[in-house]
């Protein structure tokens, strides 16, 4: 089961020209954890590009985890050509387990944790 990624009612700001942000909450199942972290994509989110992705809030049973949003360098493959870097199609959100700092095996039960993510992009 892939992770569940709900987004948070009224929570769309216009941040600038084209440029908003928006918060959604991210619910795992049960023994479905995906080694290297789960894919949000622009699909997921509603947005063309993404431009920053940060945790912004969480349960207490996600404080076993560290969470972090990893963006993938080959994507930035526009700004090494001088055309300029627009955004990401994706991010992977990584957890490590906080008593080890290893990233948990594929199938781990992260149930029950829930991650609030604040998103940027146009």
């Amino acid at each position: 089961m892939a992770i569940s990624v709900v987004a948070v009612q009224g929570s769309r700001v216009k941040l600038g020209i084209g440029l908003e942000e928006a918060q959604f909450l991210l619910v795992p199942g049960s023994n479905d954890y995906v080694s290297n972290g789960y894919v949000i994509t622009t699909t997921l989110t509603g947005f063309s590009k993404i431009q920053q992705a940060f945790v912004s809030g969480q349960n207490a049973t996600a404080t076993g985890w560290i969470a972090d949003p990893v963006f993938v360098v080959t994507q930035m493959g526009a700004a090494v050509t001088g055309e300029g870097f627009t955004g990401y199609s994706q991010f992977l959100f990584k957890l490590l387990v906080v008593t080890s700092g290893l990233e948990p095996t594929a199938s781990s039960d992260i149930g029950g944790a829930v991650w609030a993510v604040t998103v940027r992009g146009f």
